[in-house]
């Protein structure tokens, strides 16, 4: 079992990048755990939203469900994730206002992943590297979306 953090201040409106982390479609775009979403279901506006995805981790992929278990914008979003090979992850993001126009984000995924999946990575040290490598760069690629959105959108 695991636990990464990472954090950024982001040069746009709270409600744009939450707006972004809560669609669930536009996450391959972002954020690099996320090679496709599929099957979303339930309402999107909060809890019991669900969907399917397949997952990069560390170069292995993984197929997992989610299930949006707190959404509460622009605030925080909490997803809780069971592979279907067994594992699971706890995704939660939290946005608070830095300034005018900032967004301070901090994103924290806990992870338990299936029996075998860090040997087959080259060990448990690289994993949690790779997982915290990705996670700070969901985080950037995140911040780069929603700053070019602000200054379209001004």
């Amino acid at each position: 079992m695991g636990r990464v953090v990472a954090r950024r201040v982001i040069q746009a409106p709270i409600e744009r990048v939450f707006g972004l982390a809560a669609q669930p479609a536009r996450l391959p775009e972002w954020n690099p755990f996320f090679v496709a979403v599929t099957r979303i279901s339930g309402p999107l506006d909060g809890p019991p939203a669900a969907f399917d995805a397949l997952m990069s981790l560390a170069g292995r992929q993984l197929a997992m469900h989610h299930l949006v278990t707190l959404l509460r914008p622009p605030d925080a979003i909490t997803t809780n994730g069971v592979a279907l090979e067994g594992g699971r992850l706890t995704w939660i993001r939290r946005f608070g206002t830095a300034g005018p126009g900032e967004t301070v984000v901090e994103s924290e995924v806990d992870y338990d992943l299936p029996e075998g999946f860090a040997s087959a990575v080259v060990g448990d040290p690289f994993l949690e590297h790779a997982i915290r490598h990705d996670l700070v760069r969901s985080v950037e690629n995140l911040a780069g979306l929603a700053e070019a959105t602000a200054g379209v959108l001004k």
